[in-house]
Order: C-alpha cells, then sequence, then structure tokens
C-alpha cells in the first residue's frame, strides 16, 4: 500500500488531469466552469505552464535519476481509484474529541484527502449533475478523527457520518477555497478546515530565478519550545519524521567556515522506490526567551548527492518554533521553504513539498516528535540524538581552512531545449512570412493607387494573421513551459 501522502496527491492529480481534458475542449459542455472552479479552489493550478503538474511529478519520480539503486521498478504514483480504495477506514464510534487518540489520529493528509475527494466530486457536479454515492464510503472515514468538536452549532448528527452528509448535502455552496473553508469549519471543525489547506505556495522570484515558496504554520498546547528544542537538531530528522526524511548523514567536514552544520538530507515518500538527496547547510539560533529558529540552505560546497546532483536548484527557507501563549506554554511552529526543482514547474514544485511531506513537517516533525518523546515513544537513550548546541558552540566552525571544493553542478539545458530552439526558429519563419506578404500586398496597392477600402483590407488582413501568429506562440509556449509527456524513463 502506497504512503497515505502518495494517496493525497493521486487525489489531487485526479483533478488535474480532469482540468487538462476540460482545458482541452473548452466549448463543450461544462468544461469551461470546470476549469473555472478548479482555479478558485486550487489557485494558480490551471493556467499556461501549471495544469498538468500532475504528469510532471508522474516523470519526475518515474525517472532514473531519483530510483532507489535497490528497486528493481520505477516509482508510479496510484490511480485514483486505488487511492479512494486505500483511504477507506471505519470511522471509530468511541472515539472522543479531545482525546490524546484522536490527536495522534488527526494527520494533516486525511484533512488534505478529505478536501480533495470534496473537490473533486463538486467539479464533477458540473459535468454529470449529481454526486457519486460511493463517495460515503470513504470520507466518513476521513473525517472521523474529527468527529464531535462543537465548534460552530448545526443542524443534524455530529459524528462522521453526519458531518460527511452535512458537507455534501450543501457541496453547491463550495465556490471557492474560502467557502470549503467556512463550509468545513461548520460540518466538521475550525482545525480541520485549517488542517485541510494548511500548505500553500506562492511563486517567488529568487535571484533571477522563479521558485515555489511555502508556508506552513500549526499550533499545539501539549509540548513546549524546551521540549521541542531538545530533539529539533537537523541531523535528528530522520528519526523524528522517518516517513519523510529517509536520511540524514553528516557531512566531512561538519562545519563550513561561518559555522553553519553541513548535512546530507534524502527524503522520500516512498523510500523503496525513490529518494532525493539534497547537500544543505543549517544555522541554529536562540532568539532569547522568544523561542528558537534553524535557517537552512544549499550547500555551496555540494557533496555526496550522487545522481541527485544538480536536480535541486533552489532550496532554503526556516523553522521558527515560539511559545503559543503569553505564559510560555505551548508552541507555534512556521516554516517557510524556497525550491526550485530542474525539470519541475514552480507548480509541480509546490505540490511536491505540500502534498508529499514538507507541508506536514511543522506537525510530524516537531510537534508530534516532541510529544513521542514525552511519553516515552521516542527514547534519546536508545536512538542517539544530537542536542541543541550551547551558545558559542553554534558559532565555532571545525573546519578552519579553506572551503572544500567539489565538482561543480553539471550545467544542463533547460527541459524541452531542442524542442523550444525549434520551434523558436518555426515561429520565426512564420513571422517574417506574414509580415512580407502584408508588406508585399500593400506595396502593390500603393503601385496601383491606394484607396480607403485597400487601407482597411490590408490593416483587416493584418490583424488576423497577428491574431493566428500569436495564438500559435501562446500554444508553443504552452507546450515547451513543461516537460514532455511523451518520454519514457
Amino acid at each position: 500500500m502506497a504512503d497515505i501522502r502518495s494517496e493525497v496527491t493521486a487525489l489531487f492529480g485526479a483533478i488535474d488531469e480532469l482540468v487538462v481534458e476540460a482545458d482541452a475542449d473548452p466549448g463543450t459542455g461544462a468544461n469551461a466552469d470546470i476549469v473555472d472552479l478548479a482555479e478558485r479552489l486550487l489557485p494558480n493550478t490551471t493556467g499556461l505552464g501549471r495544469q498538468g503538474w500532475f504528469q510532471e511529478l508522474q516523470e519526475f519520480f518515474g525517472s532514473d535519476a531519483v530510483r532507489n539503486p535497490r528497486s528493481r521498478y520505477l516509482y508510479s504514483f496510484p490511480s485514483a481509484e486505488d487511492a479512494r480504495a486505500n483511504l477507506n477506514r471505519e470511522p471509530n464510534p468511541d472515539r472522543v474529541w479531545n482525546s490524546f487518540q484522536a490527536k495522534e489520529d488527526r494527520h494533516p493528509a486525511l484533512a488534505r484527502a478529505a478536501f480533495a475527494l470534496v473537490a473533486w466530486e463538486r467539479l464533477n457536479l458540473l459535468r454529470h449533475g449529481r454526486i457519486d454515492e460511493t463517495v460515503m464510503t470513504v470520507l466518513p472515514g476521513l473525517l472521523d478523527p474529527w468527529p464531535v468538536e462543537p465548534t460552530v452549532p448545526r443542524p443534524g448528527r455530529r459524528d462522521a457520518v453526519g458531518n460527511a452528509e452535512y458537507l455534501l448535502e450543501r457541496i453547491e455552496r463550495i465556490q471557492d477555497r474560502e467557502s470549503w473553508i467556512v463550509l468545513a469549519g461548520e460540518a466538521v471543525s475550525e482545525q480541520f478546515a485549517k488542517d485541510s489547506s494548511r500548505c500553500f505556495g506562492t511563486l517567488e522570484d529568487a535571484g533571477g530565478q522563479y521558485c515555489s515558496t511555502l508556508y506552513t504554520e500549526c499550533c499545539d498546547d501539549d509540548v513546549t519550545v524546551d521540549q521541542v528544542k531538545a530533539i529539533i537538531h537537523p541531523a535528528n530528522w530522520h528519526l523524528c519524521y522517518p516517513k519523510f526524511f529517509h536520511s540524514m548523514t553528516k557531512q566531512q567536514p561538519y562545519f563550513t567556515s561561518d559555522g553553519w552544520w553541513r548535512i546530507l538530507e534524502e527524503i522520500s515518500a516512498e523510500p523503496e522506490f525513490y529518494t532525493l538527496k539534497t547537500a544543505l547547510i543549517f544555522s541554529l539560533e536562540d532568539d532569547r526567551d522568544k523561542g528558537f529558529y534553524i535557517n537552512y540552505q544549499l550547500d555551496p560546497n555540494r557533496q555526496g548527492e550522487d545522481k541527485c546532483i544538480g536536480i535541486v536548484e533552489i532550496d532554503n527557507g526556516y523553522l521558527w518554533v515560539t511559545p503559543k501563549n503569553a505564559d510560555g506554554t505551548g508552541v507555534r511552529v512556521r516554516t517557510s521553504k524556497e525550491e526550485r526543482v530542474n525539470g519541475l514547474s514552480p507548480t509541480a514544485t509546490a505540490a511536491l513539498g505540500c502534498q508529499l511531506g514538507w507541508g506536514d513537517s511543522a506537525y510530524e516533525m516537531i510537534i508530534a516528535a516532541a510529544r513521542n518523546a514525552t511519553n516515552g515513544d521516542f527514547n534519546p537513550n536508545k536512538k542517539p540524538v544530537e542536542g541543541w548546541p550551547m551558545g558559542a558552540q553554534s558559532k565555532q566552525p571545525v573546519d578552519t581552512g579553506p572551503n572544500v571544493i567539489f565538482p561543480p553542478v553539471p550545467a544542463t539545458l533547460p527541459i524541452n531545449a531542442a524542442d523550444a530552439i525549434k520551434d523558436g526558429a518555426c515561429l520565426l519563419k512564420s513571422l517574417i512570412r506574414r509580415v512580407s506578404s502584408n508588406t508585399g500586398d500593400a506595396a502593390s496597392r500603393w503601385l496601383d493607387g491606394t484607396v480607403k477600402t485597400d487601407v482597411e483590407e490590408v490593416t483587416t488582413q493584418m490583424g488576423k494573421d497577428l491574431k493566428a501568429w500569436s495564438l500559435e506562440v501562446y500554444e508553443k509556449a504552452e507546450r515547451n513551459v513543461k516537460p514532455p509527456k511523451d518520454v519514457t524513463p
């Protein structure tokens, strides 16, 4: 069975495939409305260079560059049908909303799965005019960890089945992301609504390169800043969050000349099939009595990435942990991550981070791990952890010599470079041909004696040619800003 995050990605991927299909024939049926509503539900995923992100991820994770050398097979995401079947789980009739068990089961990916499932049904309602009744075999189990928290009074049963029925009976109220959050808060709880859309990405310019920037935030009342601090050193992340961080290997030398920790990160939601290695450096800083933060960025001297070298072009950000309450209790965790991956559009990169692991890091790696350590389920005595550095230790570099110089990241042409160059040449020829034709026609009419109707006819033809050429440019650009869909690894 696939990891839960892979299942959720497959559900959102089905929406992306529906958008691609509908946008290819916008004049038929409700296709144009489907694309429009999908953009409001999942902003910045349906336009030029954005739709088709799921196919990009399929090809990326199914490539030899990230394949686990011990795996005989290249990775493939589950189908949407298999994902729905695998996410089917029976509600617990004895669950109490504020129990420890409920909190442990409230995985943010389950909330995202519920959102994806309802969004899929909302879009198909435009096409088929009805909801698939089988959705009720899956949705209650996804909502079950958030069953009876009475945040907003409403009619109907306050259990998993009642919550699912409330959502589906009012599904036409869902017109955008904001209306989903309102309805989800009514049907289940405000916390569920937040968890279903915890991670979001934006497109930003980082040093002249466009990248995806992901933001997350979550809070908890049961753990403290000091409890988080005891386990959160980056060298421990594979112990704190083994479902995403496959390994965190100390590099040699361990420190940069500026005193940053050098660690080789290896991540994966399905490590038996693929892993992605990235050489990073980390800075750990205390913020007096306000908490602490960890900054990270790409190692200037990238080492140990093997076949993955050069895949990640930008990777930097922070984890910021502060008390939640004025009396210093609880924790608030905020994270930011800028990332650019060779061969992936910013939309696909954001999906990689939000759906496949980084979006859950604040919850699983920080809050859940600290809670487990407090309860004895994560025992530093059994699994040695690296402690938070003491003051000056974080500023004292071990490597006092010159920076180690490793082979540079190999230069690569942009994705679809050959097709883009060929198409660019064809477009230039097309423009020259159209301009020459219009100019020649105008010259002939001038020699014969131009009249008003000649001017109208020539300019009308120029307008038609310019429109045709502009559409040709758009279509070729749309094809070339994304990885090819017909390439097999």
